[in-house]
């Protein structure tokens, strides 16, 4: 049994080592479902051989197994087919940030029973597999762009097609906003005492969108009172 998981170990080494020197960084979930699987029917050969020696009667050993493991091990073996599943069909990937049942992280792990997210403010946050494949999970880097939003408020006497053009120059001399989809200003609502607009502009998922919006926000919001128009 000891042989058995040792050798495969090393198979699993191997079959990682070989697959890691024929494919991009880009498809890391190749590597670790090859090295799994390898790793699996090496051990499940070995024990059946090991059995075999022992004089054990294998058939009576995996009806007792099955019988075990359908009322034990559901939710181990529920999350082990769950983890093959999001690493062979990718619905996202290592280093996407990911949000599910409310939490948010980076995927910095997609372990045999669960994945490891690491949050905005540096916590390991231990998700089990058959939760992210059986929730809604809304992914913020899978595509190569997504939208800001910034909320604009000025006063009523401000003309709003001038409030429209600064907003615009302003999200012009951005360098990593993209001028296509077009950026737009939008009303967002009337209150009582002033107005609320929506910049709405497309940046890469992965260029710091962040620190954009924050800057964009600041640099509209000084333009506005420079020219009185702030709210």
């Amino acid at each position: 049994v000891v042989l058995s998981f040792g050798l495969a170990t090393i198979i699993k080494s191997i079959v990682e080592n070989r697959i890691a020197s024929k494919i991009t960084d880009e498809h890391q979930e190749i590597i670790i479902i090859s090295g799994r699987v390898g790793f699996m029917l090496t051990l499940a050969i070995g024990l059946t051989i090991a059995l075999a020696i022992a004089g054990i009667n294998i058939t009576a050993l995996l009806a007792a197994l099955g019988f075990g493991l359908s009322f034990g091990l559901q939710d181990t073996i529920a999350n082990f087919v769950a983890g093959l599943t999001l690493l062979a069909t990718r619905p996202f990937g290592l280093g996407d940030w990911i949000k599910v049942n409310g939490q948010s992280g980076k995927v910095e792990e997609i372990r045999t029973r669960f994945s490891i997210l690491k949050t905005y403010d540096g916590l390991r946050l231990i998700v089990p597999n058959a939760i992210l494949f059986k929730s809604i999970v809304i992914s913020s880097t899978s595509n190569s762009m997504r939208r800001i939003t910034i909320p604009v408020y000025c006063r009523y006497y401000a003309n709003i097609e001038d409030v429209k053009k600064i907003c615009l120059n302003e999200v012009k001399k951005e360098p990593k906003i993209f001028l296509e989809p077009k950026p737009r200003v939008i009303v967002g609502s009337l209150e009582d005492s002033y107005i609320t607009l929506r910049v709405r502009c497309w940046v890469g998922t992965k260029s710091g969108w962040v620190k954009i919006k924050s800057n964009l926000a600041m640099a509209i919001q000084n333009r506005l009172q420079e020219v009185g128009y702030d709210a």
